[in-house]
C-alpha cells in the first residue's frame, strides 16, 4: 500500500488547518448500579491526531547512508502521525465487604492504532536502506510494534478503606 500524502496548496492547508482546529477529544463516562451496593464507573477517552512533514528531506542526513533511513521514511506533505487512541478506566465497587467498606477494583488501558505506520513508508534508495528484516521501504516490528498499533495496561489495583 503507498503511502498517504496531502499536496498543500493554500487552500487545503486552510482547510486541515480549520478542521484539526474543530476536533475535540471524546470523553465518555457511564455509571452502571449492578445492586447490592457494587457499582461500576467505566470512563473512555477517544482521540484522534494527525500530522504532517511540511519541509523537504535533509540532505546532509541524506548524504550519509548510516543515518539516512529515518529522514527518507518520509517525504515533503506526508503524513508523519495519522493515530486514533483510546484510553479507558473501570472501577468496579463493591461497597462493604466484612470489616473492609468502599473496596473495589480500577483497571486503565491504552490503546492505539497509527494508519501511517502500518503501511510502507517513503523511503527511496535500497541501496542505503539499513532495514535488514523487511523491505527498504517498510518500517521494521518493532517500529510497527511501538508506534504503528498497541494495547498496554497501566494501572489494575485493589482498594478499601478499614478501620483500625
Amino acid at each position: 500500500m503507498k503511502r498517504t500524502t496531502i499536496k498543500a496548496g493554500l487552500c487545503s492547508m486552510v482547510v486541515v488547518l480549520l478542521w484539526c482546529l474543530s476536533a475535540t477529544t471524546g470523553a465518555y463516562a457511564l455509571n452502571f448500579d449492578l445492586g447490592n451496593g457494587i457499582s461500576l464507573d467505566w470512563d473512555t477517552t477517544l482521540r484522534y491526531s494527525v500530522a504532517q512533514r511540511i519541509e523537504d528531506q535533509d540532505k546532509k542526513l541524506i548524504a550519509d547512508p548510516n543515518s539516512d533511513d529515518g529522514n527518507r521514511n518520509f517525504d515533503r506533505w506526508s503524513l508523519i502521525k495519522n493515530r486514533f487512541d483510546v484510553l479507558t478506566e473501570a472501577d468496579l465497587n463493591f461497597g462493604e465487604v466484612g470489616p473492609l467498606y468502599n473496596f473495589g477494583l480500577f483497571t486503565r488501558a491504552h490503546g492505539w492504532y497509527d494508519f501511517v505506520y502500518n503501511q510502507s513508508n517513503d523511503h527511496d534508495s535500497p541501496l542505503t536502506s539499513n532495514n535488514i528484516s523487511v523491505a527498504y521501504d517498510s518500517f521494521t516490528d518493532k517500529t510497527e510494534k511501538w508506534h504503528g498499533r498497541k494495547v498496554e495496561m497501566l494501572d489494575y489495583f485493589l482498594y478499601s478503606g478499614f478501620d483500625v
